[in-house]
């Protein structure tokens, strides 16, 4: 399962563009959309994101003061959308990255040498967490269907059982 709508939101345009090309060069059959604010991705959130690429540290608009992508995160998730989430940060802050990881981020990667390598890795990971997720679903689903057809013969024998006794 890939993961085809990528919403990605950093406030410094010429590395945005430089992201953008990098993804679509490996990443060819995706949809990438990039925001340069916080306000503009909030404006256009849609349930059929299935990855967000959050800047950690993401400049005022002119109409609204710096947040960092971890409150972003939060005010998505506030509107109720729950996309994975792969933070970017020019910081090499350990702390930060725990708080990212504590808070259900899928990962934190450096704006260092090596970043677009990591960052790919980092969304093919999760593609096959997703896979192996609908993979886990559609067997919890068979096994409770196993489970229900048990249930259904269970019932159709007893109540077979008890008209018999009645007819006796």
């Amino acid at each position: 399962m890939s993961l085809r709508k990528i919403q990605l939101v950093e406030d410094d345009p010429f590395f945005g563009q430089l992201l953008i090309k990098n993804l679509k060069e490996h990443f060819p059959d995706r949809e990438i959309q990039l925001f340069e604010s916080a306000n503009s991705v909030l404006d256009n959130l849609s349930d059929d994101t299935d990855l967000m690429i959050l800047d950690y540290h993401l400049d005022g608009d002119g109409k609204t003061k710096s947040i960092t992508g971890l409150e972003l995160k939060r005010a998505i998730n506030e509107r109720g959308f729950f996309p994975p989430v792969i933070f970017l940060t020019a910081m090499d802050d350990i702390e930060q990255a725990v708080k990212i990881l504590r808070d259900h981020g899928s990962d934190f990667i450096v704006k260092e040498k090596g970043a677009f390598n990591k960052l790919r890795k980092s969304i093919k990971d999760l593609e096959n967490i997703s896979l192996l997720d609908r993979k886990n679903q559609k067997l919890e689903k068979e096994k409770t269907d196993h489970n229900m057809g048990w249930f259904i013969v269970g019932v159709a024998l007893i109540l077979a059982v008890i008209t018999l006794l009645i007819l006796q």
